[in-house]
């Protein structure tokens, strides 16, 4: 397929499921404010009534960051799998669409956490030329820096459609990233190009995104439309890459 055909896919896929996308946006948000809600009077309610005194507070702290940190990125994986649910079966009701967070839910967690510790481990020579250019040695720390971004590229190029067949196929999230790994070896370097394309696209809608929070409440209102744009632009084109490529 051409390149003009993953940007039809990609309209075709938006014209679908924009209004459900949309939808779910809005789901998640209500998820995550009426976590931070509770989460804050929670914690104003237990020092109020002494449960926790101040001899601890820093030690209740950290156990609260944790926790917040972990609901927060369970509502993430609900998100991320309720929109490929959504762009694989645009036809099904929302209700529905919930219902299959039961079906996919523990594979998918497994498969993002599996995804996140590979690129903690797969970014460290970028961290390393961090290092290596604050001892003023930039060619260690350029040298470091371009083997990281390579690897990190080709990590992401061979896991990207793990979690779409991972739903498209009901299968583990082992065999999941088996069968990625499978589909981008036919065409890796067609791959790798649009991956490097989408990152160029989020970087530059990221920028104007952190550019228009400058311009006070209309920057908010601004960034936060720039940012749903950003969401809808990553997982429909990920999408059109996985029909196109499958």
């Amino acid at each position: 397929m051409s390149k003009l055909n993953l940007i039809s896919l990609f309209w075709q896929s938006l014209k679908k499921s924009w209004l459900d996308l949309l939808l779910i946006i809005f789901f998640i948000f209500c998820l995550l404010l009426a976590f931070l809600l509770i989460a804050f009077f929670t914690y104003i309610a237990l020092l109020y009534y002494g449960v926790v005194s101040f001899n601890i507070i820093f030690t209740y702290r950290l156990i609260w960051t944790i926790v917040t940190y972990l609901v927060t990125f369970i509502i993430a994986v609900i998100a991320q799998l309720l929109i490929i649910n959504s762009l694989l079966k645009p036809r099904k009701k929302f209700i529905e669409n919930l219902n299959s967070i039961k079906k996919y839910f523990w594979q998918f967690l497994i498969l993002t956490i599996i995804i996140n510790i590979l690129f903690v481990i797969f970014n460290i020579p970028i961290y390393v030329s961090i290092f290596f250019f604050a001892l003023d040695n930039l060619i260690l720390g350029i040298i470091s820096l371009i083997f990281g971004l390579i690897i990190t590229i080709l990590l992401t190029s061979y896991l990207i459609f793990s979690p779409f067949l991972l739903i498209d196929k009901n299968t583990s999230w082992f065999e999941s990233i088996k069968k990625s790994f499978s589909l981008t070896e036919k065409k890796l370097f067609q791959v790798i190009f649009n991956v490097i394309i989408l990152a160029l696209i989020i970087l530059i809608l990221n920028t104007i995104s952190v550019l228009v929070l400058q311009l006070d409440i209309i920057g908010l209102v601004l960034s936060t439309i720039i940012f749903i744009i950003m969401v809808f632009t990553a997982f429909i084109y990920l999408f059109a890459m996985y029909q196109k490529f499958k």
